[in-house]
């Protein structure tokens, strides 16, 4: 018998599962759809779902330069898998695929910063990571695809905006090195 004052246990942890399960109903997701679609990917490995909602979040929004840079980083992804298995043909689709995407991200980047910008993109603020991402996929992608000197400037483009991107140093150490993209990128990747 409880008294005036008294909590029945059987009445609180009835009315905390209401609250718990009206909360899971009404529950608004508030993460952005691309990290959702990586969540998703993740979680699942739906990647067709991924590709999928890449190609929702760019039609709805064309200027979106994390999901071309997302989109480009799939293809790169793909080409070096395509690698290792030495199918040529697949490596050179998924190159051409990859720096388009990644051309299209930076175009987006390029279309919307202000006219004569020439400040620093610094890569520790989050919302200026999407564009570093397109930079190193772009470099990527122009260095496998033999196209050293347009990397290189991708590299250069990445320190200026961002000085002290130890990306874009071990990049243009490698490429004054004369290492094409895949040794380098076995060597950063799976050997140091």
């Amino acid at each position: 018998m409880h008294g005036q004052g008294d909590v029945d246990p059987d009445t609180t942890r009835a009315a905390l599962r209401a609250l718990w399960q009206a909360q899971r109903e009404f529950h608004v997701d508030e993460r952005l759809p691309l990290d959702r679609a990586l969540d998703e990917r993740e979680h699942t490995g739906d990647v067709d779902g991924y590709l999928a909602e890449l190609e929702r979040i760019m039609a709805a929004e064309p200027l979106d330069v994390d999901a071309w840079a997302h989109l480009g980083n799939h293809h790169l992804d793909r080409a070096w898998a395509a690698y290792q298995r030495r199918a040529t043909r697949v490596v050179a689709e998924q190159l051409d695929a990859a720096a388009a995407a990644y051309q299209t991200a930076v175009a987006a980047v390029e279309l919307s910063l202000p006219i004569g910008f020439n400040g620093l993109l610094a890569r520790d603020k989050l919302d200026n990571r999407p564009v570093h991402r397109a930079l190193h996929g772009l470099a990527s992608a122009l260095w496998w695809t033999g196209q050293a000197d347009t990397a290189r400037a991708a590299a250069e483009t990445m320190a200026w905006t961002n000085p002290g991107d130890t990306v874009a140093t071990m990049y243009l150490r490698d490429l004054d090195a004369g290492l094409e993209y895949p040794a380098a990128r076995a060597l950063h990747h799976d050997g140091g």
